[in-house]
């Protein structure tokens, strides 16, 4: 198996070596942009940031939040996605949401399924804590 993850403190930097490692067309994947660790912050500018870089380097994204998605709701949004990206913020968030949804369990199949998961800040905190279970 060809297990896509990439975990970085910030993507900006990254994105071209993201989406080569990956083999992946920026301009033809589906990324879903997960924005819930920043739903408790007082000063999102690390993710307006990220998103300008995100469109500046042409990929189409869509901006997501997990937090209040049941686990239906976020299967049959990973169904049409090749990448997640998890942003930063508030890991504590994130990680009761990625719990309360379903979102932690549905993200290791995405990823068993040969889907890419991108995690910065918090979003590769709560991946790397999970990794051991992830084959």
């Amino acid at each position: 198996m060809n297990t896509k993850i990439f975990l970085a403190s910030r993507s900006r930097v990254l994105l071209h070596r993201i989406f080569k490692a990956f083999e992946m067309d920026k301009q033809k994947t589906r990324c879903l942009f997960i924005t819930t660790a920043s739903e408790k912050q007082k000063n999102t500018d690390y993710l307006e940031e990220d998103k300008k870089a995100w469109t500046d380097f042409g990929v189409n994204y869509e901006l997501y939040s997990i937090t209040g998605k049941t686990k239906d709701e976020l299967n049959s949004k990973l169904s049409n996605i090749d990448l997640v990206y998890v942003a930063g913020g508030n890991t504590f968030h994130l990680l009761a949401e990625a719990k309360k949804s379903g979102f932690i369990e549905l993200i290791k199949e995405f990823v068993a399924n040969g889907g890419a998961y991108v995690g910065t800040s918090a979003g590769t905190l709560i991946a790397s804590a999970l990794y051991r279970d992830w084959e």
